[in-house]
């Protein structure tokens, strides 16, 4: 390097380091009356009495940041959230000014307690008595390590996200003790969850939360989630919700005047795949869902199993199927859901494995003495969509009929129109090697019973050879007689599908037309 070059470059040091120094001899003297202002001032803004334990620090390498441990922010004598370290980045030149301008703010491991209601604003220790809040707006704001908690009132369940790491690119407070109280935070940037909790409802880790216009507060009194606001993705790995869980979740999400919608909502459930549509409205007090979407090729037998006992052996039904919902609801409870659940819902599949019941078998074995049941034959899987509420009520598992070796199911459709908690068939039907059978009627699946349901055996046409009427309870269903085809004042019928040979041109009422195919056809 050149003599010259050497000298200009010991020249732009030296007046670098002069510059730092004359910034921390300008600063220094105020580090002692400092920590009291920031004390007095983020307790305006926050109407919280925010304490600084802990000392305060200035460096300067590799920036100007000034440095805060152990802070801490208390309403009525209660911490509500507790920092670790706080570190401030500075603006060089200003501090030469004597004037502090704040480029970031780092946020290391804080912990924070919130409960429903928290958006009333109380007076702050130490705040001046008839002043307003000062609202304040921060920009580049980095969180690590972080841990909130948020505690709902009427139950005291705890939702709580840990290992918090955010980068926020703009943070806003502002609030009021006026006649209308309200307090308000809104900020834009990105935030990771290593892991989220809500009690018995929901387990979630690695959530990805990238947030714009992100709003939460209000008038005090308010419905909570009236007061939020949002739009924004959410990116989740894993997503427990009692015997489920999802998988790669991505969605687009806004809330606005408590109307919530995640469109479109794509995840992974039971091996398939997700893609459809979630809406919540509470603007109108009572909670409004609405769903629609198709869950593909996922494996029933890994759904059955979330209904199943644990340790309860391999499920009766294996293979992939496809489901598809567009349905609406209202309530506050379970009951109130089912009651005023309306929509269609499908279930459909082909070449499924079914476990010690082999449906052709069956039917050979009884169609002569009639001494069986059309839901002992298998027609208890029509009831599809609705069907495991059906399945794991009635006892199958001690019919000795059903005990023998694995039948297969050659397509599966299930189609339901669903209102006020009543769900009627559409298209209800499956196809063994051999035989198809059909269902029509209704179920109230929110009262648990079946509501003028008949199951039947089909012949090559759609006719139905065997009728059998169920009404009653799920787990005690009242059976009817047993139907056979009847035709000149008697049974014609000695091997199924049959029919037309021995009585030629014999017409019937079609019972099944839709779109499961005669499996012999």
């Amino acid at each position: 390097m050149r003599p010259y070059k050497q000298k200009l470059l010991l020249a732009a040091s030296l007046l670098i380091l002069a510059v730092l120094l004359a910034a921390w001899l300008a600063l220094r003297p105020m580090l002692g009356a400092l920590k009291g202002v920031i004390e007095v001032r983020a307790s305006e803004s926050f109407g919280m009495r925010v304490a600084i334990g802990g000392r305060l620090s200035l460096s300067l390498f590799p920036g100007a940041a000034l440095t805060l441990r152990d802070v801490s922010l208390s309403e009525a004598g209660k911490e509500v959230a507790k920092v670790s370290k706080v570190k401030i980045w500075l603006a060089l030149r200003p501090l030469l000014r004597r004037e502090v301008r704040i480029n970031r703010v780092d946020f290391f491991s804080p912990s924070v307690q919130l409960s429903q209601g928290v958006t009333r604003v109380s007076r702050a220790k130490g705040a001046v008595s008839g002043t307003e809040k000062q609202p304040f707006t921060l920009k580049d704001i980095r969180v690590s390590g972080g841990r909130l908690e948020y505690i709902i009132s009427e139950s005291g369940e705890k939702i709580t996200a840990g290992g918090l790491d955010m980068a926020i690119g703009t943070l806003s407070y502002e609030s009021s003790s006026s006649r209308a109280p309200y307090a308000r935070i809104s900020l834009t940037g990105k935030i990771n969850a290593r892991e989220l909790h809500w009690g018995k409802w929901f387990d979630a880790q690695a959530v990805e939360l990238d947030a714009n216009n992100f709003s939460y507060g209000g008038p005090s009194g308010e419905e909570p989630l009236r007061n939020l606001s949002y739009s924004g993705k959410l990116k989740g790995g894993t997503f427990k919700t009692g015997a489920w869980a999802l998988t790669g979740i991505e969605m687009d999400l806004s809330a606005r005047e408590g109307i919530f919608t995640a469109s479109p909502l794509r995840l992974g459930l039971f091996g398939g795949s997700w893609e459809g549509s979630l809406k919540l409205d509470k603007a109108s007090g009572v909670p409004l869902y609405a769903l629609s979407g198709t869950l593909k090729d996922f494996r029933i037998e890994e759904f059955l199993k979330t209904l199943s006992a644990p340790k309860a052996g391999r499920e009766p039904l294996e293979g992939n199927t496809n489901f598809a919902a567009e349905v609406s609801a209202g309530g506050t409870d379970a009951a109130g859901l089912a009651r005023s659940l309306s929509g269609r819902v499908s279930l459909s599949g082909r070449d499924l494995l079914l476990h010690d019941l082999d449906i052709d078998a069956v039917i050979s074995r009884f169609k002569r003495s009639q001494n069986f049941n059309l839901l002992d034959a298998g027609a208890f899987l029509l009831a599809g969509p609705i069907g495991p509420a059906i399945t794991k009520s009635y006892n199958f598992a001690n019919l000795a009929l059903m005990r023998g070796k694995d039948g297969k199911i050659r397509q599966l459709a299930s189609v339901w129109k669903v209102k006020n908690g009543y769900a009627e068939t559409e298209d209800v039907a499956l196809a063994s090697k051999h035989h198809r059978l059909a269902m029509k009627g209704r179920i109230n699946f929110s009262g648990g019973r079946f509501k003028d349901m008949t199951a039947a055996i089909l012949d090559k046409r759609g006719c139905a050879v065997y009728s059998q009427k169920v009404n009653g309870r799920f787990a005690q269903p009242e059976l009817g007689k047993l139907n056979m085809l009847e035709s000149l004042g008697g049974p014609v019928l000695s091997v199924l599908g049959t029919i037309e040979k021995i009585v030629p041109g014999n017409n019937c009422a079609v019972f099944y037309s839709g779109s499961v195919p005669d499996p012999e056809n």
